[in-house]
């Protein structure tokens, strides 16, 4: 006679919270006979919202070999709920000594981290590393996930895409506000989503004059930028702090007014204008 099968290592041994798309593997000590249906030797319940127990959703119990069983859902099993298994080995052994009972909860929650980082390494400002700090919390699959952070900051920092391997719709956005529902198989103790940002070293600035005079272009310490004559578009670095405009009439012409979509630089009647590189 060969030995009394027994339930030996399952995948509950080790796990105490599975995902919804898990598969739960069962080890058998020796061989089960053919002619025993999986089915009459193994139950699989989860817990109702209730806390009562009913079979598991489309489960479905297959033997992989003579001595080794999986079990699956077809639909996944029901986040965030307690998910069992009762192993009735005593219907083969006849010891009720025998029989077994396996739990797990089955994942239901993730903790999400976002965080900012550069593009080429540099220390985040304080402003972008806050903004990130807010949307850190728990996501579920009923809130899914919804991330939004500044497309510019006012320390000169631009967005350039989101991170996060574990959601697909967010991995690689470009867009600083992004929602995407979260699949339950996707759910980790905790998922990392990265707002990625490079520092702007240059601000390109649009200066037009009409044919009738021209712009002096200064910075700061009086240095001449340019003369400007048509249209030009300057390149403004990170050492200038402040751009010093003064329209300079032809003879015979006079000064009517700035026209710009800058704060504080709209319909000003004085030849000369300060702006801020700040509000660029």
């Amino acid at each position: 006679a060969g030995q009394v099968p027994r339930l030996g290592a399952s995948t509950l041994d080790s796990q105490q919270v599975v995902s919804c798309s898990s598969v739960i593997w069962l080890a058998f000590t020796s061989p089960i006979d053919d002619d025993v249906s999986m089915y009459d030797l193994l139950e699989v319940e989860q817990q109702r919202p209730d806390g009562t127990w009913a079979p598991a959703p489309r489960c479905q119990i297959q033997r992989a070999t003579r001595s080794l069983a999986a079990i699956g859902s077809t639909s996944g099993w029901n986040p965030g709920l307690t998910l069992r298994v009762n192993a009735h080995l005593s219907r083969i052994t006849g010891e009720v000594a025998d029989d077994r009972r396996l739990e797990a909860m089955v994942r239901g929650a993730s903790r999400l981290n976002v965080r900012c980082v550069s593009t080429d390494g540099r220390a985040m400002s304080e402003t972008l590393d806050s903004a990130a700090r807010r949307l850190c919390g728990v996501i579920t699959p009923t809130s899914g996930v919804a991330l939004a952070m500044p497309e510019y900051s006012d320390d000169r920092w631009r967005f350039v895409r989101w991170e996060c391997s574990k959601i697909p719709q967010v991995h690689g956005s470009t867009s600083p506000a992004v929602q995407s529902p979260v699949d339950c198989a996707t759910l980790q103790p905790e998922i990392e989503a990265r707002a990625v940002y490079e520092f702007v070293d240059t601000i390109a600035v649009t200066i037009s004059a009409d044919s009738l005079g021209v712009v002096v272009v200064s910075d700061q310490d009086g240095r001449e930028l340019a003369v400007v004559e048509d249209d030009v578009t300057l390149m403004v670095d990170t050492t200038i702090t402040r751009l010093f405009l003064s329209a300079r009439p032809l003879t015979g012409a006079t000064f009517s007014a700035w026209t710009s979509n800058i704060s504080g630089c709209q319909a000003i009647t004085a030849p000369s204008v300060t702006v801020p590189v700040t509000s660029l």
